[in-house]
């Protein structure tokens, strides 16, 4: 399950964790169960406009969570931009998408909680910033706050539709975990899991 990060600091979604909450289309009960403040930087909210040239929502949507106070925008300065520039600077293997980088930056100044679910970035965090505290989506979607708050029907039901509609990335130590949580026969068509989960015992 995840990890217990307690109430007081904040925690920083990325755009992949934005898209994920939208497709549990439970964002706001998710969100509101947590005493943290949610954070996004404005870069991530500018890559989620941006995406709506090609038919996305996650930008419209996201701008509601604003309006309903459920997420809170900030803007990089200072330190931030520095290890910011820093994580998109070079080439491709070696440097971060904006959102990533903007995300990280900001968590690692304020001592907040980055929800990432590329693994590129999740491996130079354990490089580069070894106390910085990095969760996947997954793992704040198991959060025992979630399930409490949601019941654990509409729980499983928000988790399902976060793989079904995003294709949300799951760890493969919590593989086994979200396959006996929603189900093989749920499981099986959802290919953001690896192929063997997919498959009837």
């Amino acid at each position: 399950m995840a990890v217990d990060f307690g109430g007081e600091c904040s925690i920083v979604l990325d755009s992949s964790a934005v898209i994920n909450l939208n497709a549990t289309e439970r964002a706001t009960e998710i969100l509101g169960a947590f005493s943290n403040k949610m954070i996004v930087t404005e870069i991530v909210f500018d890559e989620l406009e941006q995406d709506e040239m090609y038919g996305y929502d996650d930008g419209s949507k996201l701008r509601i969570l604003l309006d309903k106070e459920f997420v809170e925008l900030v803007r990089l300065s200072g330190e931030q931009l520095l290890i910011y520039r820093g994580l998109v600077a070079g080439n491709a293997r070696q440097s971060l998408a904006d959102g990533e980088a903007s995300t990280i930056a900001y968590a690692v100044v304020h001592d907040a909680v980055a929800v990432i679910d590329d693994r590129k970035a999740s491996k130079l965090c354990a490089r580069q910033f070894t106390n910085l505290r990095v969760l996947t989506t997954i793992e704040l979607l198991l959060h025992k706050i979630v399930q409490s708050h949601l019941g654990h029907q509409d729980w499983e039901e928000a988790i399902y539709l976060a793989l079904r509609a995003a294709k949300m990335y799951v760890p493969p130590e919590l593989v086994s975990t979200v396959v006996s949580l929603i189900g093989i026969a749920k499981a099986a068509d959802r290919t953001s899991l690896p192929r063997h989960a997919r498959m009837n015992p």
